[in-house]
């Protein structure tokens, strides 16, 4: 179980906020573009600001936001 501070709160993360959190940062693995700068992790959803750097992805197509959101979901 993880816990972070939230406005002098203590929050804790029960199994599936630490899965959901684990899966969030497998995304910038995945797609080495993407940078999570900040999210926040709800009961039911989770917000978060993608920073995508501005390089050149190669041979292959640059993956789309919606590639990204997907690949999480």
């Amino acid at each position: 179980m993880s816990k972070v501070e939230v406005g002098g709160l203590i929050v804790l993360f029960g199994a599936t906020g630490d899965l959901a959190e684990r899966q969030l940062y497998l995304l910038e693995e995945r797609f080495p573009l993407l940078k999570i700068d900040q999210y926040i992790i709800m009961p039911n959803h989770i917000h978060a600001i993608f920073i995508i750097k501005n390089e050149t992805a190669g041979a292959s197509p640059r993956p789309t936001i919606m590639d990204m959101v997907c690949a999480y979901k």
